[in-house]
């Protein structure tokens, strides 16, 4: 036993010997901005087809190799194929939020009860697939309610497994890093059941945001007059995993007259040899192997590892040997002071007769041995009137972590040395990590009293907090390493322009990751001084060694210059000398690379790609998005000339950033059609074409607080025209080519082959999903009032969001109007393209902050009174202003996490009197007549 472990038990111990419903004001405190959305028994749900380029899918049949399905996509509907009934089903089903620490892997509790997206036991496109959901079907929670002598049990599942009993509805809400499901059955009486799953996330804090568990607390609200015993159960089938097949050479080889997993799970239990087994059940055969291959989706296979179940001081863990990707342990750790049972078997149908008729387990064995199914039950008694909690905690550990072959194991695995320490150094503290999650949730769920207050809308406050589950397709590796996948279904890692679009939140929450690929990226600078795209590439492809690189590297107008930008904006916000000194020799490199080699003496990146690479506009000499992300990078280089002193530097930006707003004026503005035209080339000319999101790097140069790119009346001129031209009812369409497009041609798969659609329609008409927040974020900027200006944006994200209910998985690109699959997705998965909204907050509240300065300052466009929320990398929190009377307004500022020293303090021209150190939970406030100080 190590100390950790000495240490948490008996600390862990005393905790749970305390009162358990200390718990409740912290679960009470938890903010939702999304359902209760409910699911009921008697609706139906099923997959329907239709047309994609590419997403990811369910299920996945293949081992190191991108997770994506080509051509048609099966997607979730309620009433699928009945034309006047189908539609989106409830939030949650769909998708819902990812549960696990950073880098850790994780899965998701849905709206329904059951488990989806499994990749604890480091499944990644790198190796293993992730587990389909049969093969997690019985990861079941299970509720007993006894009041007397009368008793009712069911599956915490609206749909259960085939010949078990579940609830008549279910609620869902998300808000990450924490799922909630309300019970309702009418079968339990007046009696409240609430289901909570959370991470133990901390921003700041990477070391035990890595934390691989995942807490869940059951709270029970009895509002009756009679004592009621309330048990729940969770089960594990971790021993079995059906529709899944191994990918390796069997050294035993058994022909059964009936297939039995369990005979071939015994047969490898048996033998020493043995680390994992499969049946087929067409061949009737049982294969066993002398190691634990990479598994992978295969329906009529069933596979398994070998694994013992041990019951000791309240936890139950399975053990399983080797030192493969899937060798490790996981444990389910409850509460000693709610009579914790436990019970391991082949079959969940022994288990649950057990606990329904029981509502305990048998335990009478400490070592179970081998099992497909291993479950814990607890319970409490609740007095009338009363509210209580039930919390068990689930942990993992599975140190070697593959990728492509080469173990390069987790980060945990320095932290932790066992499942056992992971799930009770979460137990040891519950209360604390709800509470961390509710101060960093509000800074973006803004709670106000007064309809009067202006804050931000609600559907931007829900997809800030539940944005940030993108970070569950990060990897964190045993040497320090962090790593991210561009989505899972096109498996780039960390490409320059894709994460870019995911770094405000990166830098606020966990600026030390960001800094560790900004650091990877100098180190494989190319000799002539270009960044490379990405750190190992691939998108439809087999997954390539880490940190590999591209073979045949694109040339992208948004990758060096992004390098660049990168560089000033984590040293403007983080004050971190010694990182701008690092990388200080590979910007100098970049910027020549860029101002010559990069414009072959064109004055503007020359016949290069962009993150829009569909659109193929580096077919151009010149194209608009990648001419105004030069000019940003030339911009953020001068502000660093400076800030190193370096005259050079500074003279060379300058000179290049007026030569290329003199070309971009020449070449790519038309007064006559009031808007950058998409392209120019010197043999084709510059035609209408319009393309949404042209100012992407206006956007970044505002947060920045770098000014105008080009003339604001411009910058008006053409968001007016993207808006008249390209808007749909979904969003920003990304291009206007000034011919119709044929619509007539039909939907994928009866009429046209995906990539003719493509070629014909979506290559034009899809919305890239961060056109329309980035005009809204241009349009605040340039004037525009807020709450008009984000009506674009919510267009765009709540089409995502409140129609097709599935905010947890924002695909890429989604499907324009009128071909028949209006506002569908059309392109890639859990992407992050939608996280450039994170400057929409930044540009309501005017906030421009330099850690280098100790400067923070605000030009609120919402006019007081306003409730709005501050961002920096030391603390963020929130800053309300109130009339006083016609002469004063009074300034309230509070940290809701973290602490920060502020030399200078500015709200709309008014200055807080004094230097100021503000920490956690305080509040400072002054007036505007005379700066007073309150």
């Amino acid at each position: 036993m190590s100390v950790l472990f000495a240490l948490l038990l008996c600390q862990v111990g005393t905790i749970f010997a305390g009162k358990t419903d200390d718990l409740v004001p912290y679960l009470n405190a938890l903010q939702f901005r999304n359902g209760p959305s409910f699911v009921y028994a008697n609706q139906s749900f099923g997959l329907q087809q239709f047309c994609v380029l590419y997403t990811e899918p369910e299920n996945v049949s293949t081992i190191r190799f991108g997770w994506d399905t080509l051509g048609l996509r099966s997607y979730l509907f309620q009433n699928p194929g009945d034309p006047k009934m189908q539609r989106s089903p409830p939030m949650g089903m769909r998708s819902a939020v990812p549960l696990g620490g950073l880098g850790t892997g994780s899965f998701e509790l849905r709206a329904d009860g059951s488990i989806h997206e499994w990749t604890i036991e480091n499944q990644t496109p790198a190796g293993s697939a992730k587990l389909s959901q049969e093969a997690v079907d019985l990861a079941v929670f299970g509720v007993r309610v006894q009041t007397g002598t009368s008793s009712k049990a069911a599956l915490l599942r609206t749909h259960p497994p085939k010949g078990y009993p579940g609830v008549a509805s279910m609620g869902y809400s998300g808000s990450f890093p924490v799922s909630k499901l309300t019970v309702r059955d009418e079968q339990f009486g007046d009696v409240g059941l609430d289901l909570f799953a959370y991470s133990a996330l901390k921003p700041r804090d990477s070391k035990t945001s890595a934390t691989p568990a995942v807490a869940f607390t059951f709270r029970i609200n009895n509002p009756t007059e009679k004592t009621v015993n309330v048990s729940l159960m969770f089960n594990l089938p971790l021993g079995i995993q059906t529709d899944t097949a191994r990918q390796g050479e069997s050294y035993k080889y058994i022909q059964m007259s009936t297939v039995n997993s369990t005979i071939c799970s015994k047969a490898c239990a048996s033998d020493p040899k043995c680390f994992s087994w499969q049946t087929e059940t067409k061949n009737k055969t049982c294969l066993l192997f002398n190691k634990t291959f990479p598994h992978y989706w295969k329906p009529g296979f069933t596979s398994g590892q070998k694994n013992t179940w041990k019951a000791h001081d309240s936890m139950l863990t399975l053990n399983r040997p080797g030192n493969y990707p899937q060798s490790g342990n996981t444990t389910i750790v409850t509460e000693k002071s709610h009579s914790p049972s436990f019970m391991v078997s082949d079959s969940f149908g022994q288990i649950w007769k057990q606990f329904s008729t029981h509502g305990y387990l048998q335990s009478t064995a400490k070592s179970f041995g081998g099992g497909f199914h291993g479950a814990t039950a607890i319970n409490v008694t609740v007095g009338p009137g009363d509210e209580e909690t039930l919390t068990m905690v689930l942990g993992w550990y599975y140190p070697n972590r593959d990728f492509t072959v080469e173990i390069v194991g987790n980060y945990y695995s320095n932290i932790f040395k066992s499942s056992e320490e992971a799930a009770l150094l979460v137990s040891s503290d519950l209360a604390s990590t709800l509470q961390s999650i509710s101060y960093w949730h509000s800074s973006m769920m803004i709670d106000t009293t007064k309809e009067s207050v202006q804050t931000l809308p609600e559907w931007l406050q829900d997809v800030l907090v539940n944005g940030l589950s993108f970070w569950r397709s990060g990897l964190y590796l045993r040497d320090g390493r962090w790593r991210q996948f561009e989505a899972l279904d096109c498996i780039d890692i960390d490409s320059v322009h894709n994460d870019f679009q995911r770094e405000i939140p990166y830098v606020l929450f966990y600026p030390d990751l960001v800094k560790k690929v900004m650091r990877a990226w100098a180190k494989y600078q190319s000799e002539d001084g270009h960044i490379v795209e990405t750190l190992v590439m691939g998108c439809y492809s087999p997954t390539r060694k880490m940190d590999s690189g591209p073979p045949n590297q694109r040339i992208m107008g948004d990758v060096t210059t992004v390098f660049i930008i990168e560089t000033y904006h984590i040293y403007l916000w983080t004050n971190d000398s010694q990182f701008l000194r690092d990388l200080w020799p590979h910007v100098v490199n970049a910027l020549d690379w860029l101002i010559y080699k990069g414009t072959n003496g064109t004055g503007l990146p020359y016949k290069q790609q962009c993150t829009y690479d569909i659109q193929a506009l580096n077919l151009y000499d010149h194209n608009v998005f990648n001419s105004f992300m030069y000019v940003l990078s030339l911009r953020a280089a001068q502000e660093l000339g400076r800030i190193m002193q370096d005259s050079n530097v500074l003279k060379e930006a300058t000179i290049a950033m007026e030569f290329a707003k003199y070309v971009i004026s020449e070449e790519l503005w038309s007064e006559e059609d009031g808007y950058y035209h998409a392209w120019w080339d010197k043999e084709l000319g510059s035609p209408s074409w319009l393309m949404s999101d042209s100012l992407y790097a206006q956007v970044w140069a505002y947060t920045l607080g770098l000014g105008h790119l080009d003339d604001p009346r411009r910058l008006k001129l053409h968001l007016n025209k993207e808006l008249e031209i390209n808007d749909t009812p979904y969003g920003l369409r990304v291009m206007f080519t000034g011919h119709p497009t044929n619509k007539s041609v039909g939907s994928c798969p009866q009429d046209i082959s995906p990539s003719d659609l493509n070629k014909h329609v979506a290559i034009r008409e899809s919305i890239w999903v961060g056109g329309s927040p980035d005009w809204t974020t241009l349009q605040i900027h340039l004037g525009v009032d807020p709450q008009d200006a984000s009506l674009q944006a919510q267009k765009a994200i709540d089409h995502v969001r409140s129609e097709l209910n599935d905010q947890w998985d924002f695909h890429g690109l989604y499907s324009g109007s009128g071909y028949g699959l209006d506002g569908l997705p059309w392109c890639t998965s859990h992407y992050t393209f939608h996280m450039v909204l994170w400057h929409i907050p930044f540009a309501i509240s005017g906030q421009y902050f330099s850690a280098p300065n100790a400067t923070l300052t605000f030009s609120p466009k919402f006019l007081c009174p306003y409730k709005i929320p501050f961002y920096t990398p030391f603390a963020i929190g929130t800053l309300q202003c109130s009339v006083i009377d016609k002469e004063a307004m009074k300034f309230e500022m509070m940290s809701t996490s973290g602490d920060i020293f502020l030399q200078k303090l500015v709200v709309s021209g008014f200055q807080y009197p004094k230097s100021v150190m503000l920490k956690q939970g305080e509040e400072i406030m002054w007036l505007s007549q005379d700066d007073i100080l309150l």
